[in-house]
């Protein structure tokens, strides 16, 4: 797996079907496709008006701007203040 990652391979999504990337090597498409996603997983069946939405999407993705940001992070926030 070692020789797999040095290549250049995304072991974590090999191993599980999860992208893992650190967000600083995201694109913005993908940074924004990770915030609304993250956000949709800690919201769960909870709902917000659309601007708070917007709002949090917004935190969201620039959180995942920063190396150490990973989406289990922006996901387990939105699930302790919703």
């Amino acid at each position: 797996m070692a020789k797999f990652a040095a290549a250049g391979a995304d072991v974590t999504y090999i191993l599980t079907g999860r992208r893992e990337r650190p967000a600083s090597e995201l694109t913005d498409r993908a940074r924004l496709l990770a915030a609304i996603e993250a956000i949709e997983a800690g919201l769960g069946d909870k709902r917000l008006p659309p601007a708070k939405k917007a709002e949090a999407i917004l935190l969201a993705y620039e959180l995942l701007a920063e190396p150490a940001a990973s989406r289990d992070n922006v996901v387990e926030l939105i699930r302790r203040v919703a």
